[in-house]
C-alpha cells in the first residue's frame, strides 16, 4: 500500500547536508519526492533540481511531500539522524494511506 507523508520545514532550521542525505535515501527507496511552496508543488527528479528549488526560495518555509510504499520511513529517517549535533525540526507531519 502506498502512503503519502508531508511535513513542513522552516528555513531557519534547514540543514542543507541533511536534505542532501534525505534525497539520497528517498531515491534509493524509490519514493516520489515533491516540494511545495507558494501553493505550487514541484516533482523533484534529481538532486540538482531539489537544491535549485530550495536555494532559489531561500528564507521561505516549504512543504516536503514523499509518496511510496512505507514512505513514513523517510520521515523517521530525517528526524532520527543528526547533523552537527542539531536535530531537524519538522512541523505539521501528515500521513495518508492510498
Amino acid at each position: 500500500m502506498n502512503t503519502i507523508v508531508s511535513f513542513k520545514i522552516s528555513y531557519e532550521n534547514c540543514i542543507l547536508s541533511k536534505l542532501i542525505d534525505f534525497y539520497t535515501y528517498c531515491d534509493k527507496q524509490g519514493f516520489e519526492l515533491y516540494i511545495s511552496h507558494f501553493n505550487k508543488s514541484k516533482k523533484i527528479t534529481s538532486l540538482t533540481e531539489m537544491l535549485t528549488t530550495l536555494l532559489t526560495n531561500y528564507k521561505q518555509d516549504f512543504l516536503i511531500i514523499v509518496e511510496g510504499k512505507n514512505s513514513e520511513s523517510a520521515l523517521k529517517y530525517l528526524v532520527s539522524s543528526e547533523t552537527a549535533g542539531k536535530k531537524f525540526k519538522i512541523l505539521f507531519p501528515t500521513q495518508i494511506y492510498i
